[in-house]
């Protein structure tokens, strides 16, 4: 059945081998919970740079269902969202069936190769963000963002991002799970116009309790963040 792939986790069925990748893209429990609105808050977002902390991944079959995990991949590591070539994850094992959502699980403390990096931290993201309607608005914004697990269980029980998108599949042999994270949904309720300019060796750093701090984790809880889908092999 399906193993983790493209980046941050997938699963696999009972019985099967699969090599996970990753994808780069740049651009749960449900809690039946809507997701929030973008505001208009119009900057865009540049050369960004970020590193984030995975713990598991599952799969669901129909609507979400809790306890009714079909696959899992349950090793935990971090990740270079940017990093050139696709990431292998750890072998998931799972069952034969229709997969139709899937579960990211941030961890409560860091590990695997960019642990350090992370120092502490579930994700780090440092870039430029620019007005998008008016080039003259003012320099463009380099900043820094962090969040740790204590920011993202405020809107994610135990960090578990629930009824995420799986493309629905009929699995029923080896296979890999594809995992695909979309940073530009971290930043839709961020107003990055409350940070100074900051410099790209000095980034201004969002401090916690603050606007963009705390619009930053609950960007990084949202479902539609991270989507599943699953190929042969």
């Amino acid at each position: 059945m399906p193993n983790p792939a493209r980046h941050p986790p997938g699963l696999r069925p009972a019985s099967s081998h699969c090599r996970p990748r990753r994808r780069n893209d740049r651009t749960g429990r449900k809690n039946s919970r809507r997701l929030i609105e973008r505001p208009s808050f119009p900057f865009e977002i540049n050369d960004v740079e970020q590193l984030l902390g995975i713990s598991v991944a599952y799969a669901h079959p129909g609507h979400y269902q809790a306890g009714q995990a079909m696959g899992q991949m349950i090793t935990p590591s971090s990740y270079d969202l940017f990093a050139s070539d696709p990431v292998a994850l750890a072998d998931g094992n799972g069952v034969t069936g229709t997969y139709r959502s899937g579960r990211f699980v941030f961890p409560p403390m860091p590990s695997g190769p960019w642990a350090d990096q992370l120092d502490g931290h579930i994700a780090v993201v440092e870039g430029t963000a620019t007005m998008a309607s008016d080039a003259a608005a003012g320099p463009p914004i380099h900043f820094r963002m962090t969040a740790d697990y204590s920011d993202i269980t405020r809107s994610a029980s135990l960090g578990e991002i629930d009824g995420c998108d799986f493309t629905e599949t009929n699995v029923d042999g080896n296979g890999t799970v594809h995992l695909v994270i979309h940073p530009s949904i971290w930043f839709n309720l961020v107003d990055f116009s409350s940070l100074d300019a900051g410099s790209d060796a000095a980034p201004t750093e969002a401090d916690a309790g603050t606007q963009p701090y705390v619009a930053f984790a609950l960007g990084l809880a949202q479902l539609s963040a991270y989507s599943f889908s699953f190929s042969i092999p």
